[in-house]
């Protein structure tokens, strides 16, 4: 029987204390509202009345379109909560919540294994208690507080849970391979390749797995002075081959236009500005605001516009230099610094993103803390002032996150405190334009919304917005359909446009209101598609809204000319099917067999289990060519 010591007990007492209490402090966060990035994503879910079949299950989970690889293991994560959207957005959060903690388990075992390698002659109690104070420090970082709340960030945590997993995996495979043991290359590969899929499938960053395995392995070289296995190598560095391949080959997507207010130049720029205030907000947690808003960040539009982007990059060179010069002395320096770098790779560089979201700091801060935690142990550095410090940042870090959480179960409270904290932000101003209609603070949000139209005339969500409210008759404003027009025309896509515009749409399905007229309907979908920044995705949503409308007034041919318009823009093989059973009941069979051989098609080269709809395919097609045998097609030529 294994005999604790006290120190032993006192410390899986202190650690439990920790995650206890990480629990606790985001209970109240639990209550709220889902987001707008939560229902586009879970909006799906309702689909055919909730996924209650089999075929609904993989049309959720396989149907996403946030990333390149649709996250399939974030969207099945989301069927533990419910099976209906909207549900109770406080089953998400506590699941959430849960997943946050067992990140922070993992990254305790991962922390102590790397440090016990690394640094073997300081002894277990050494990288146990260095894990610990990181772990503690990361499951309680207000940063981390809106990746934690915000549902759909649930990607970032499986992604990171993964990541974290498998890395742990690595080091000790690695220490296998050093003790001549084989079976460690197995460990290797079941690390980097089958966690990183994993981390992978549930968000696209988790491809860094590999970028941290080579600063591990670094890190561990300088610290013992040995030479690398050239097997661990290899597995890290072919994968890092192979992207950087993908990265050249796509180089003109990555620095050409970026579809928004910035070119991929200004992006980069911009980012190393925010590098900094996010390492600010992990070091020094009280030192700027946080939550989701952060579209008012000033662009850097050269080096010296503004001249805090040359500072930050020299900044950024001075670190990296050096973490370089002392990797051999601190190695776990060289490890803190470049570990973070790694973490924004992707998110934080040239890729046309939005510039400025927390939840990229949910990996990166890790190796930070752990940064932190050693340097209260470092020969340089160490001492009870140091300890007393990373306590009272535990104690800060607290506050400030149940302060946080609070704030989060509190929708109402929220959507006022980033108002007025972001003035210039055009997300924080419409969703506070929101929360005061949704309580009848018709006179406020009147006011708000007037201001951010004067604001951002080119909004075409705000005049979206106003109209909606002018025919609830929440608004007395006089807003004619050649004036709503012509603001299209010169408009600008923004988040909200495509949300706003369904109740729009519904309120002229409806009749709910004479001013939202076929007239004005029809206008809008003749200029919309050619606002700035509009995204294909969004596109195509509006042009089924258009196949609806003209569909409804019974306008065949520009009723096809809008799935036209749709399949442009996403290719979806359901908008093959849609047309060709427009064009049968119309009775234009030959053109309708056209467009579901064309639709089969694209199915059957999907993998199998992905082939959804095939099978009705195959039966819509046998009944076109039965109805061709009775009746010829009234043609008509090509749609």
């Amino acid at each position: 029987m294994v005999k604790l010591s006290r120190w032993s007990v006192l410390f899986s007492v202190l650690f439990l204390g920790i995650l206890a209490t990480t629990y606790c402090i985001y209970i109240p966060g639990l209550d709220g509202v889902f987001t707008v990035d939560d229902v586009v994503n879970l909006k799906t879910m309702s689909k055919g009345g909730g996924v209650t079949s089999f075929d609904l299950l993989l049309d959720f989970v396989f149907g996403n379109q946030s990333g390149m690889l649709g996250r399939p293991l974030s969207m099945l994560s989301f069927l533990i909560d419910d099976q209906y959207f909207p549900g109770d957005v406080e089953k998400y959060r506590y699941t959430n919540l849960l997943i946050h903690c067992l990140c922070g388990v993992m990254l305790f075992a991962f922390t102590r294994r790397f440090l016990f390698q690394v640094c073997a002659s300081k002894g277990e109690r050494y990288a146990t208690e260095v894990a610990g104070i990181a772990a503690a420090l990361w499951l309680l970082a207000p940063l981390h507080v809106s990746t934690t709340l915000y549902v759909v960030q649930r990607m970032t945590q499986l992604s990171a849970l993964f990541c974290i997993s498998g890395l742990y995996v690595f080091i000790v495979a690695r220490q296998h391979i050093l003790e001549g043991n084989n079976l460690g290359k197995i460990g290797i590969f079941v690390g980097l390749y089958v966690f990183g899929a994993l981390s992978v499938l549930s968000k696209e960053n988790g491809a860094l797995i590999f970028c941290f395995a080579l600063v591990l392995e670094l890190t561990a070289a300088y610290s013992r002075k040995e030479r690398s296995d050239p097997f661990v190598l290899t597995a890290i560095f072919l994968p890092l081959v192979l992207g950087g391949g993908y990265f050249i080959y796509n180089w003109a997507y990555f620095t050409g236009p970026t579809g928004r207010d910035f070119s991929a130049i200004e992006r980069l720029l911009t980012e190393a500005r925010i590098l900094w205030d996010y390492l600010a907000k992990i070091i020094f947690p009280a030192a700027g605001k946080m939550g989701l808003i952060h579209d008012d960040i000033v662009i850097s539009k050269n080096l010296t516009s503004p001249l805090s982007t040359l500072v930050a990059i020299v900044a950024h060179l001075a670190l990296t230099l050096s973490a370089i010069v002392m990797r051999k002395r601190w190695p776990l320096f060289f490890f803190s610094v470049f570990g973070f770098y790694a973490g924004h790779l992707l998110e934080s560089t040239l890729i046309p993103l939005e510039l400025y979201f927390e939840h990229r700091n949910y990996l990166p801060s890790i190796f930070v803390f752990i940064g932190l935690a050693s340097l209260c142990w470092a020969p340089l550095f160490g001492g009870k002032i140091l300890k007393f410090g990373l306590v009272l940042l535990v104690l800060v870090s607290i506050l400030i996150t149940s302060q946080r959480a609070v704030i989060w179960g509190n929708p109402v409270a929220q959507s006022h405190i980033w108002a007025m904290e972001h003035p210039n932000s055009f997300r924080a101003q419409t969703m506070q334009v929101v929360s005061l209609l949704s309580q009848k603070k018709i006179q406020e949000a009147s006011l708000v919304l007037l201001r951010a139209r004067e604001k951002w005339p080119e909004s075409v969500s705000l005049d979206l917005l106003l109209l909606n409210q002018i025919c609830r008759k929440n608004i007395s404003l006089k807003f004619s359909t050649e004036e709503f027009l012509q603001r299209v025309e010169q408009g600008k896509y923004d988040g909200f446009v495509l949300n706003v515009f369904e109740n729009t749409h519904n309120l002229y399905s409806s009749k709910e209101c004479a001013q939202i007229d076929s007239v004005m309907l029809e206008g809008f979908f003749k200029r919309i598609y050619q606002v700035k920044m509009a995204p294909s995705l969004a596109l195509s949503s509006i042009a089924m809204k258009e196949f609806d409308f003209y569909g409804a007034i019974g306008n065949l041919d520009l009723a096809v000319r809008a799935l036209d318009k749709a399949y442009g823009y996403e290719k979806n093989n359901f908008i093959l099917y849609l047309k060709g059973a427009v064009l049968f009941n119309a009775g234009i069979n030959d053109d309708a067999l056209e467009f579901i051989e064309l639709a089969i098609k694209q199915e059957t080269k999907k993998p199998a289990f992905l082939q959804r709809n095939v099978s009705d395919y195959y039966s819509f097609r046998e009944n076109i060519k039965a109805a061709m045998k009775e009746k010829p097609s009234q043609g008509g030529g090509k749609e």
